[in-house]
């Protein structure tokens, strides 16, 4: 009830993992966020929407004034299923209501907001997760660049394609296809949840019991490796193709393309004077194995491909691309001599960090 206190505490324990008080550390977070899910009901939250908007705003200018570098925000809203969902429930019409006050309190109370988080997870009756992120995104970026708060970040620190089958081949393929699609999108941070080798459902990265990889584990790493790459460049798709790619310097690059089809379709490369160094394969059956490369993909209805390749020299046929099925394909080549319709953006000089996790002891972290 003393939110002043409550924002105190929340003080010293900032500076007790970033400054070493009481016996603490030196981890140089930069990023606070306040509370999570109020709008989830008394789980979350016990009092009412006012009286959180109240102990935000109290919490947030007071650590801004503490730590005027770190980035304070939150509140970490459960969803914005509304705008996507077909038959959107009561509730949904709720957790909006709850966004929409929220930014006009924040506005009228002059609070600091560095971030703005919310949560996206698969739902009935709504779009496949990518087009969902994005279009919370898309909402978000709008309606805070009305009430003044252009350069406050968006942020998905919650999101899990598929939670309810863990580990499957499915759902490193529905992982990779947001990585993928979140390059073209107002979201400015994504965290998978979660990083950390744990029981139930949000666990995509490590199986509690062996303690080794999921599957989705090397969809990470692979984006992680398009992102070393560092230049972003842009890429022309069609028929539903997804794709990022990325440039190191100017004659040697990867691109990483998902297709979320239904279809089983041939797979021909044309690699022109150039070779492939290696594929490999993440399936039902595999796990980053090598392999040499396929000559179908079957629909991601039945299952699902992960496959990396490394090429040199390389001139790729976009034909051959375009009804690329089910899964992601993380193509190394060289970007002057290909045929993707790769160019060079000068609006983004570097990928987009969607790689953090809330586990930060994971090796594929930046």
């Amino acid at each position: 009830k003393d939110f002043a206190k409550w924002a105190r505490i929340c003080e010293h324990v900032i500076r007790h993992y970033n400054e070493g008080w009481a016996d603490g550390f030196k981890w140089n977070i930069r990023y606070w966020e306040i509370w999570n899910e109020p709008d989830e009901g008394k789980t979350c939250w016990g009092g009412t929407t006012e009286q959180f908007f109240d102990l935000f705003g109290t919490a947030a200018k007071h650590l801004k004034g503490c730590f005027p570098h770190l980035k304070i925000g939150g509140y970490a809203s459960s969803g914005l299923f509304k705008l996507v969902q077909e038959k959107p429930r009561p509730h949904d019409d709720y957790t909006k209501q709850c966004v929409d006050d929220f930014f006009r309190y924040v506005k009228e109370h002059k609070c600091p907001l560095d971030f703005f988080s919310i949560h996206a997870y698969d739902m009935p009756g709504a779009p496949l997760l990518p087009d969902a992120m994005k279009a919370y995104g898309r909402y978000c970026r709008e309606e805070l660049d009305k009430i003044g708060f252009r350069d406050t970040e968006i942020s998905m620190n919650e999101w899990l394609p598929r939670w309810s089958k863990p580990g499957s081949d499915e759902q490193a393929a529905r992982v990779a296809e947001v990585l993928v699609s979140l390059q073209d999108s107002p979201i400015d941070t994504a965290m998978i949840y979660d990083g950390k080798c744990g029981t139930g459902l949000y666990s995509p990265l490590f199986d509690p019991i062996t303690k080794l990889p999921r599957k989705a584990y090397w969809a990470m790493t692979a984006f992680n490796e398009l992102y070393q790459l560092k230049g972003a460049v842009k890429v022309e798709t069609a028929d539903g193709l997804r794709a990022a790619a990325a440039c190191e310097k100017e004659d040697y690059g990867a691109v990483l393309v998902v297709n979320p089809t239904v279809r089983t379709v041939p797979l021909r490369l044309d690699i022109g004077n150039g070779y492939i160094r290696r594929c490999r394969l993440t399936d039902a059956t595999h796990d980053n194995a090598e392999v040499r490369l396929p000559e179908a993909m079957p629909p991601v209805t039945s299952r699902s491909h992960f496959l990396y390749c490394d090429f040199s020299n390389v001139v790729i046929d976009a034909n051959s691309l375009v009804n690329y099925n089910a899964s992601p394909y993380l193509i190394e080549c060289n970007l002057k001599n290909t045929k993707l319709k790769i160019f060079y953006n000068p609006f983004l000089n570097q990928l987009k960090p969607l790689l953090y996790l809330i586990s930060s002891s994971l090796p594929l972290m930046m």
